[in-house]
């Protein structure tokens, strides 16, 4: 009997072993296959949003850009900003990063509601131009129906060479190599409207959201018609009062 029955405990344990290296084996083609299309998503959208802005390159485009950065999930903020868009007769959108996800060094802003902002920016979604910020996932990209995972974008027009980018990655005031006019950045919640030390400028719109340094939540305005020198300026985001601004002049 105890023969018999060590034979069919070892036939067990072998179907067991088998079990558990077939269960292996496709534990390690679904991780090579999901770590695959993750590389491929990402190299997707940082093509996609590559390319969609090179195509200007070099075209004479008169616009107005409303530069939104550091939403934070605040449904109240994005209505608000965006509503600027008519105002001041705004054709495109540049979203420089952290739409949704307020992040756990940051307290939940006022109408924090993620889902709103999806709605409010969704709608918009043939006009934006986005980039990642350091609070944005793959999830994010699961429900925007626009491009938003490329760490950066380029973009040539009237003669300026204007890099996107939400800051994190690129510091501005380190940024001379990357051979841009302009730099767009967020990241701080600080607005900025300044050269650095390399004669790049460095325009950051602040946080519609989340302010920091004693700002109140603004926004930006970029606007080049190709006739007059490049304006860039930063708006108090509940009254529109223009608080800074800055002329782009090179040489």
């Amino acid at each position: 009997v105890f023969p018999m029955l060590a034979e069919q405990r070892q036939k067990r344990l072998v179907k067991v072993v088998k079990l558990k290296q077939t269960g292996k084996m496709v534990e390690n083609v679904h991780r090579v296959k999901y770590t695959y299309l993750y590389f491929a998503r990402l190299l997707y959208f940082n093509y996609i949003t590559i390319i969609s802005e090179i195509r200007n390159s070099n075209s004479e485009l008169s616009m107005r850009t409303l530069v939104l950065s550091d939403i934070h999930g605040s449904a109240y903020a994005c209505e608000k900003a965006l509503s600027y868009l008519g105002k001041f007769g705004c054709e495109r959108i540049f979203l420089l990063g952290d739409l949704l996800y307020h992040g756990p060094r940051n307290p939940l802003p006022g109408g924090h509601d993620p889902q709103g902002v999806i709605r409010l920016l969704n709608a918009q979604k043939g006009i934006i131009t986005a980039i990642r910020g350091n609070c944005d996932a793959e999830v994010d990209q699961m429900m925007l129906e626009f491009p938003c995972m490329g760490d950066f974008a380029e973009i040539e027009e009237n003669g300026l060479r204007l890099f996107l980018s939400h800051g994190h990655l690129y510091d501005p005031y380190l940024f001379v190599h990357y051979k841009a006019d302009v730099y767009f950045s967020g990241h701080t919640h600080i607005f900025t409207a300044e050269k650095n030390a390399d004669g790049v400028y460095c325009l950051n719109p602040g946080s519609t959201s989340l302010p920091k340094g004693g700002n109140p939540p603004t926004f930006g305005l970029y606007e080049n018609d190709g006739k007059n020198p490049p304006r860039f300026s930063v708006h108090h985001l509940e009254t529109g009062k223009e608080l800074t601004a800055v002329e782009i002049v090179l040489g």
